[in-house]
Parts: structure tokens; C-alpha cells; sequence
């Protein structure tokens, strides 16, 4: 029986380009320079370096200035809630347990709150990686949502975007549904019998 729905922040809660895309894209990076984006970033992620540290590596592993790594910026811009998913997480709030799993720096999740863009208040939990000291796809990350929720995998619906995300949840036996769009959200939900 299906207890706690899990939400990923960015492609599923929030309609936003990934600040890893955001750049490769704006500063045309060769598959050398995006590696090295790649690994320092999910350090950021992992709670290792916050955003200041995390802009002066780049600057340096990169060998571009801080105004060509600008992020509030970009988020101010591009970053919209999905309206259907709000509503979706507010219906289902009143049947199940609602949690948020996400990836992200420390102070970018702070301002995302700050702004409203994340309301904490939907949720009865919320994960993010940077406090929690470890990140998707690892192993640890999920065995910890899972004691903290206390709950067993087979009672938790877990919804991402990466598919690297959804087959390291799968194989914790957790029911992890690879989000697509709105309509498929719904078709794979009802196919695992949530109500809302």
C-alpha cells in the first residue's frame, strides 16, 4: 500500500533548464570543460562547497569571469513552478504522506524558498542533498529518505526526471516512476493505484 509520494525539485516540481545545461549551453563548453562543470558541481550538491566557492571553481576550471556563471539571474528568468503539479501535490497531501528529494546547493535552495518558488509548506518532508550530505543516484541518499520517512520501498512512490534517478530508487524496490510530463505522471500514478 502506497503511503509517501517523493517529488524531485527541478523537471518535475519546478519547469527550469539545469544549471549544468544553462551553462554548457551559454558558454559553448567542450565535453572536457562540462566534465569538470559536472564533478564540481555535484560537489556543490553533496554540500561540499556552497555557491560562492562553488562560482570561484568554475571561474577558475573553466576560465570564465563570475558574470558569465550568474545564477539567481537565470532562475529569476527561467524558473517557474508547474502548476499542475502544485495542484496534483496538494491533492494528494490529503490521502498520503508528500516529500520533496531534490539535488541542490545550500543557499540556491534557501533563495528558492525565499522566493516562494519552493513552498516548503506543501510537503511533510523535505530532502535536499546538500544538508543531507550525499546525492542522487547514490544508494545512501535513498536508504536515508526511506528510514526518515519510515517506511518500506514498496510504500513509497518516488518521481524524477533523470532516468539515472529512477532506476538507482527501482533498484531499492521502490516504486520510481521516470517523470515525462503531466499526463504521464498521472496514467503511471493510477497505474500503481493512487487516489486523489
Amino acid at each position: 500500500m502506497i503511503k509517501v509520494i517523493v517529488f524531485d525539485a527541478g523537471g518535475v516540481m519546478l519547469i527550469t533548464e539545469s544549471y549544468v545545461k544553462y551553462l554548457k549551453r551559454t558558454l559553448a563548453l567542450d565535453d572536457a570543460r562540462l566534465a569538470k562543470l559536472k564533478r564540481l558541481y555535484i560537489r556543490a550538491e553533496r554540500g561540499e562547497m556552497g555557491s560562492k566557492k562553488l562560482e570561484r571553481e568554475l571561474e577558475r576550471a573553466l576560465g570564465v569571469g563570475s558574470s558569465g556563471l550568474e545564477w539567481p539571474e537565470m532562475v529569476r528568468r527561467d524558473t517557474k513552478v508547474d502548476i499542475n503539479v502544485r495542484r496534483l501535490v496538494i491533492r494528494l497531501a490529503k490521502r498520503y504522506k508528500v516529500a520533496l528529494l531534490t539535488n541542490m546547493v545550500k543557499d540556491r535552495y534557501i533563495w528558492l524558498v525565499r522566493q516562494s518558488i519552493i513552498e516548503r509548506e506543501l510537503f511533510d518532508y523535505i530532502f535536499v542533498s546538500s544538508y543531507m550530505r550525499m546525492s542522487k543516484p547514490s544508494r545512501s541518499i535513498y536508504i536515508s529518505v526511506l528510514e526518515r520517512l519510515g517506511a518500506a520501498p514498496e510504500e513509497v512512490v518516488f518521481i524524477d526526471n533523470r532516468i539515472e534517478n529512477v532506476d538507482a530508487a527501482r533498484a531499492l524496490n521502490i516504486n520510481a516512476l521516470h517523470y515525462t510530463g503531466y499526463a504521464q505522471l498521472e496514467h503511471d500514478l493510477r497505474k500503481l493505484g493512487v487516489k486523489w
